[in-house]
């Protein structure tokens, strides 16, 4: 998960590349659903907006405040950190799978 800068060098060596995440597959499924599907911006400045995650499977329903961090709307244009998380996300998402150390007991 932390070495998503390798994926460019695995494409050019014809390598397939799988992302290895300890965390869990629930919390991975909130950053990349908010990365991929990003919310509508209507009244997320309210921090007890119900937001639903319908793309996730059996997703609970969380307050805007809960999730706002981890939204790609956060990402600050021009600040490098917010560009390495961001390219770090996106670069995930295009491997060739995740692998993760996880039971849905752990969940």
């Amino acid at each position: 998960m932390f070495l998503w800068w390798i994926h460019q060098l695995a494409c050019q060596l014809g390598i397939r590349r799988f992302m290895f995440s300890s965390s869990g597959a629930t919390a991975m499924s909130i950053i990349y659903s908010l990365r991929q599907y990003p919310l509508e911006n209507d009244d997320l400045n309210d921090p007890n907006r119900l937001i639903s995650l319908l793309r996730i499977p059996n997703s609970l329903i969380y307050l805007w405040w809960q999730l706002r961090f981890l939204c790609s709307t956060h990402y600050v244009e021009g600040d490098p950190i917010s560009k390495f998380l961001k390219d770090g996300v996106l670069v995930n998402m295009a491997s060739s799978g995740l692998v993760f150390n996880w039971f849905s007991e752990l969940e």
